[in-house]
């Protein structure tokens, strides 16, 4: 257990899991990095993802580009033909950080003794198979499940009658690529390979014009025509 509020179960068994697996770790740090850079820079990740969103929007204002079979060209495809995902991805990003989720006020649950975790377990285990089970937490007086429910991870707020389907919060179902299954998955592998393929071809572009060597004065200054000054 990473915390002491932290308890992760084994859905085949039910027993208490004392150590962590090596996939869940992964999972975890990999998303302790994406927010925080792993040093507490929640607000670096946050003015860096403003930045690239500033970016992107000077590179509309400059217009439609030229396209070339180039790397110049390519960088160009890739931008303005993912266009609308490459900026899905980092927008709703900085509304999860922000707490915009478009969600409205979440409905009332009937007034309840509280339930146990164990009960909050087999009231799940009943309407869903608890290997879609994402977490069970509690928010505000109640327990709230994440269940992966025909692609989708939907919450829903566990009651001693049953579950009740929270509203869904698009802006994490965007982020997260998981609304769809599969598919919305993949459009994840799209933008993340996109991000990838602008940064490398971006760097070739920089690179090239860095470091291209200048012709010496003399060369420049003896190659001219006669009678063009130098």
């Amino acid at each position: 257990m990473r915390s002491d509020d932290i308890i992760d179960v084994d859905v085949s068994s039910g027993a208490e899991l004392t150590e962590d697996g090596a996939l869940s770790n992964l999972f975890y740090y990999s998303r302790v990095l994406h927010e925080t850079l792993m040093l507490d820079l929640g607000w670096l990740v946050h003015v860096s993802t403003m930045a690239m969103i500033l970016l992107m929007a000077l590179g509309i204002a400059m217009g439609w580009p030229r396209f070339a079979n180039s790397v110049s060209g390519w960088h160009k495809g890739v931008a303005w033909g993912l266009l609308p995902l490459l900026v899905l991805s980092p927008l709703t990003g900085l509304f999860l950080a922000w707490g915009i989720s478009f969600t409205g006020t979440p409905p009332a649950t009937p007034a309840a003794a509280p339930m146990t975790m164990v009960e909050a377990v087999r009231q799940v285990g009943a309407a869903h198979d608890l290997t879609g089970l994402v977490w069970i937490r509690g928010r505000a007086g109640r327990l709230l499940a994440r269940v992966v429910d025909g692609g989708e991870y939907r919450v829903f707020a566990v009651t001693r009658e049953g579950l009740v389907p929270g509203p869904r919060n698009w802006v994490r179902l965007l982020h997260e690529g998981n609304f769809a299954g599969m598919w919305s998955a993949l459009m994840n592998v799209v933008i993340s390979t996109a991000f990838v393929a602008l940064m490398a071809t971006d760097l070739v572009i920089w690179a090239r014009r860095r470091f291209r060597k200048r012709r010496p004065r003399s060369f420049r200054a003896s190659a001219a025509p006669v009678g063009t000054p130098a």
